[in-house]
């Protein structure tokens, strides 16, 4: 039994020692197998990966962007992810104009701060923005560029300055370009010329537009501006000398205000015969309603001696402002007056005196609101209150003796001599016609009081009317 007991263990051990040493082959051996299958299978795995980055970057070279990406991302996919794929990757939606190209640009930035197409990626979503009209980041991107930028990138950052109203700094970049022999250089030099007419820099706009006069693309556009220059400048003569000729060929949309600016120098070198005539084209072409060229052209006429014409424009001069209102009611009444028209004359000049723009002119115009009153035979009441009311308002020395007379007379027709004679006794330096009245109301009065047997008061009548 011992014997059994000791033989089962002696087999138990060998055994086991067998097992051992079994096992432990195998392991070693499974794990050389590993470390072979590791060596032999890696490089392919990498070669594997780099026959798709070739064929990536190949179709991308040769414009196939949308193949590109089907790689690109089957390898970001399988987790291969490299700052080279993701750039690439982001390349190809902004080539292919994707809507998530700045997305895929802001992830390579995350993922790889320090990647080596930091320049690339600001050029491209700078360009990006700038096709979506996104002008401020567009700035931003651009201004991160290394120096010096080329003329493309310069321009376009100069352009979005512009269009946001950032004129300085707009001006500055386009100046670096706008003497060079790219194709950017003379609409860098339209912009700069159009930045330096905004504010007021006249002479260098003026500078810059001369020299695209023979620009095939912005010779017909600068003429507006270098006569609209000439205009600010007021050098009217050297306008009209330019302009003229230019009438002919100028574009059809800046044609009527070349006719204006063209109306208006004549207007102020007193040409007032073609100024109607540069008015009339322009309105012609405007079909427009403006109450300032009306009256120009109305006050052109009126000068002319046209006054139907004046008067016809003059009446188109409503809604405007007080000092236009003021100018054209009174010119009208003008007209009018010269025709011969006195009831309208009188509406006009009684409109024009409402304004107090110009003193003058309103005193004026009160001045013949009193003689039209009295001549077209108003109302002796309405006409005295008119005169009553201009002598106290007004103080226009020959003015104010006019309607003095004319106020004695109003009074002398309708018997009211004492007050006649009171309002032209106290008149300094009477006038021959003022005397000639004094002297027959003095006289009248005299004979009233002599027949009331006043005859201290009638002789006092009597001795100032034999002063005259």
């Amino acid at each position: 039994m011992l014997k059994n007991c000791v033989h089962n263990f002696k087999v138990f051990v060998f055994w086991h020692f067998v097992y051992s040493l079994f096992l432990v082959s195998y392991i070693e051996f499974m794990r050389k197998l590993f470390y072979l299958l590791f060596y032999l299978l890696i490089p392919a795995t990498l070669l594997a990966q780099e026959n798709l980055v070739v064929e990536a970057k190949s179709l991308f070279k040769g414009g196939q962007y949308s193949a590109a990406q089907s790689v690109l991302n089957q390898m970001i996919d399988n987790q291969q992810i490299t700052e080279e794929i993701m750039y690439l990757n982001a390349k190809c939606s902004k080539e292919l104009f994707l809507t998530d190209a700045i997305l895929l640009y802001t992830k390579l930035n995350e993922m790889f701060p320090y990647h080596r197409y930091k320049d690339d990626v600001n050029k491209d979503m700078g360009l990006i923005y700038y096709r979506q009209k996104q002008y401020t980041y567009s700035i931003a991107c651009f201004s991160s560029l290394e120096q010096p930028l080329p003329n493309e990138y310069l321009f376009k950052l100069a352009y979005s300055y512009f269009s946001v109203d950032s004129l300085e700094e707009a001006r500055l970049y386009f100046s670096k370009i706008i003497d060079n022999s790219s194709k950017f250089g003379p609409v860098a030099q339209y912009y700069y010329a159009c930045i330096a007419y905004e504010q007021g820099l006249y002479k260098s706009a003026l500078e810059n537009f001369n020299k695209l006069i023979d620009n095939q693309v912005f010779g017909p556009i600068v003429p507006y501006y270098i006569t609209q220059i000439l205009y600010s400048q007021q050098e009217y003569m050297q306008l009209i000398d330019f302009a003229e000729p230019l009438l002919d060929d100028v574009i059809v949309s800046r044609k009527s205000e070349i006719h204006r600016c063209l109306a208006e120098a004549y207007y102020k070198t007193n040409d007032f015969l073609n100024a109607t005539r540069h008015f009339e084209a322009f309105i012609e072409i405007e079909k427009v309603r403006s109450p300032l060229v009306y009256y120009l052209l109305g006050y052109s006429y009126f000068k002319l001696g046209d006054y139907e014409n004046a008067v016809s424009n003059f009446e188109h001069v409503v809604s405007a402002s007080d000092s236009l209102m003021q100018y054209s009611s009174y010119f009208l009444g003008a007209s009018y007056l010269k025709l011969d028209y006195y009831n309208y004359a009188l509406q006009a000049f009684k409109k024009a005196a409402l304004y107090d723009y110009n003193l003058e002119l309103q005193e004026d115009a009160f001045y013949n609101c009193v003689k039209l009153s009295y001549q077209i035979d108003l109302p002796f009441e309405n006409t005295l209150e008119k005169m009553r009311l201009y002598l106290d308002r007004f103080n226009h020395p020959m003015h104010t003796k006019k309607i003095q007379t004319l106020m004695a007379k109003t009074l002398q027709s309708t018997s009211q001599f004492f007050e006649a004679y009171s309002v032209l006794k106290d008149v300094d330096s009477p006038t021959l016609d003022q005397k000639k009245t004094l002297q027959q109301l003095s006289f009248f009065l005299g004979v009233k009081e002599f027949n009331k047997q006043d005859f201290k008061s009638a002789m006092s009548y009597f001795l100032y009317s034999n002063e005259y």
